[in-house]
């Protein structure tokens, strides 16, 4: 492309994109006197398809990392309430043994650092 098209084609967002092509091409009309004429910008209507395969692709890429991140909830939910079950035997088993209150007391804190 020369370098003035090049310009509009660089940025990244669509709808401005199609604003400044759609404003250019407006005022191009005017000078030129036709004021009942159907633009068509073949280039911006493949871009158009891009734009939209791009937020596709952005969506599906969300929903997926929010499944993994669910996934990961319940995975992470599943090992603390084993970790729990564990400890609660645990002090079950040292309660039985004869362990004080204080004993245990005592270890949880000991064990949290």
């Amino acid at each position: 492309f020369p370098e003035p098209r090049l310009n509009y084609y660089k940025n990244p967002d669509y709808n401005k994109l199609l604003e400044a092509s759609l404003y250019e091409m407006t005022s191009i009309s005017q000078e030129l006197g036709y004021y009942t004429i159907d633009i068509k910008l073949p280039l911006l209507g493949q871009l158009q398809a891009f734009n939209l395969a791009i937020l596709f692709m952005a969506l599906l890429f969300s929903m997926i990392l929010a499944l993994f991140v669910v996934i990961s909830i319940i995975l992470i939910y599943g090992l603390l309430l084993v970790n729990v079950q564990q400890k609660s035997f645990e002090n079950g088993i040292k309660r039985m043994v004869g362990s004080s209150k204080f004993g245990l007391i005592k270890d949880v804190i000991i064990q949290t650092f």
